[in-house]
């Protein structure tokens, strides 16, 4: 397998979206992740003021793979995986100058480097969020619509509206980033865990549905965040 060896610009991004299926009954949902991979990881990554051969050396490298070709590279957080890149961009900033965008997404490669995800958290998620913390509601009702223009609307479960936090974590050092990635990516969307929200101060169950992290540089990094609470033991 071939590695990708040239080094991105601050800050690189992480996103992250659990593979889970959800199947939902009117007292709780049942949440069961599906692939191989349980997590889709996406890194957007960006070259800048590279000279020609740099610019000549990495788009070679991303074409001769096709989209399709799996490739060795090391994340700003030090993990060798396997990876894809299906699109990327290049920028012609001048006659020996240029910029490339790229997006590499997160493979499994029987016998090749893989990730190893931390294990599912057994404790509350303590972590304190900014106070730019979004609380939002959405209505669960079911709507029957007639044909003169009457709506009949019904709620269903014991929750009638999903509860959700949009949460970020600001100015991290990367040893908290790792803990607080580490937590969620052991949850992987689908083990429910104890947070006190801060404008209730309850305790309450929640699962994170997707996050991402961007390194800004050295020792500094933001999370942002959304989780959803759950009814369930």
């Amino acid at each position: 397998m071939a590695t990708f060896t040239y080094t991105p610009d601050f800050p690189a991004r992480e996103s992250t979206a659990p593979r889970v299926s959800l199947t939902a009954y009117p007292n709780y949902e049942q949440r069961t992740t599906f692939g191989i991979n349980p997590l889709q990881d996406t890194w957007d990554l960006t070259f800048s003021g590279r000279t020609s051969a740099d610019r000549d050396g990495i788009y070679d490298f991303l074409k001769a793979r096709a989209g399709a070709e799996p490739f060795e590279w090391e994340t700003p957080f030090g993990e060798t995986a396997s990876f894809i890149c299906s699109s990327w961009d290049t920028i012609l900033d001048s006659c020996n100058y240029s910029t490339i965008t790229a997006t590499f997404e997160l493979q499994y490669v029987p016998g090749g480097p893989n990730l190893t995800l931390p294990a599912a958290p057994t404790i509350a998620f303590s972590y304190a969020p900014e106070f730019s913390a979004q609380h939002s509601y959405d209505s669960r009702a079911q709507t029957t619509k007639f044909g003169d223009g009457y709506r009949q609307r019904i709620v269903f479960g014991m929750q009638p509206q999903e509860e959700s936090w949009q949460l970020s974590f600001e100015s991290r050092t990367n040893a908290e980033r790792g803990q607080i990635r580490d937590y969620l990516r052991g949850a992987k969307g689908v083990t429910a865990f104890a947070w006190t929200d801060p404008r209730s101060g309850e305790a309450g169950k929640f699962v994170c549905d997707e996050w991402s992290v961007e390194y800004v540089n050295f020792n500094n990094s933001n999370i942002s965040a959304k989780f959803r609470r759950v009814f369930e033991p």
